[in-house]
């Protein structure tokens, strides 16, 4: 596993609005919170794949307007 990453809060990616691609693949990650992803703007590209993810709120990605790949 690459960072051994288990969850994400919705603060980690705060004042980060001008990332374009983020690669959260192959870590240990069970859990998501709701709206973790919002203040990423720009995000075009988000891997999230070989992870323990079986759940995810229906909202996590809405603001996400510009994400065109998103890799589970």
């Amino acid at each position: 596993y690459k960072n051994k990453l288990n969850y994400i809060k919705k603060n980690y990616f705060e004042n980060l609005g001008n990332v374009l691609s983020l690669y959260l693949d192959q870590n240990q990650l069970s859990s998501i919170e709701k709206n973790s992803f919002d203040s990423l703007r720009n995000l075009v590209y988000l891997n999230l794949s070989n992870n323990f993810l079986f759940k995810l709120d229906h909202d996590l990605f809405k603001n996400l307007r510009f994400l065109d790949v998103l890799d589970l």
